[in-house]
Parts: C-alpha cells; sequence; structure tokens
C-alpha cells in the first residue's frame, strides 16, 4: 500500500556571518525543529526516522520557501522606500 502524506515542517535559519580579518565567518544554517502531520506533532522517534530517510529533501524545501520569503521581504522593503522617495 502506498500513500502520501503532507508534512508541515517548522524551522529557523541563521544567515550566514561574513568573513572578516579578525572572525572566520559562518554559513547560513538551518535547523527543522518540529513536524506536523494532519495538524498533529510528530512523535520525537517518527521525527527522527523521518530526518534518517528524507532530511536532505525537507532542507531543501525549507530553504526554498526561506529564500521566497526573503526576496518577498526584500521586494517589500525595496517598494516601501520607493514610495518614500516618490511621496506616494
Amino acid at each position: 500500500m502506498e500513500f502520501n502524506l503532507t508534512i508541515d515542517v517548522e524551522y529557523e535559519t541563521e544567515p550566514e556571518e561574513p568573513m572578516t580579518r579578525d572572525y572566520p565567518g559562518c554559513p547560513a544554517q538551518l535547523e527543522v525543529v518540529d513536524m506536523f502531520i494532519k495538524g498533529k506533532r510528530v512523535h520525537p522517534f517518527t521525527f527522527q526516522m523521518i530526518m534518517e530517510h528524507y532530511s536532505d529533501e525537507i532542507e531543501q524545501a525549507c530553504w526554498e520557501e526561506a529564500n521566497q520569503e526573503a526576496a518577498e521581504q526584500e521586494a517589500a522593503h525595496a517598494e516601501h522606500l520607493y514610495d518614500l522617495k516618490t511621496g506616494r
């Protein structure tokens, strides 16, 4: 038997920290903190099993969503600045 489930994922991101003369910097990071199936939090064991098998796909989808949200926020900020400059 085969079926598809939608898994809602909560995650946190940390932006990249650039390298300086005194600091080696650090790459952007993403941590999956929780999962829900049909609105219910998955058991920690289930969470671990899902991450062991699908972590790459889940993290890629989270990064895509985070990047899309960042692009939308940047566009909204640019539009706001344009509105301020043009007096709208």
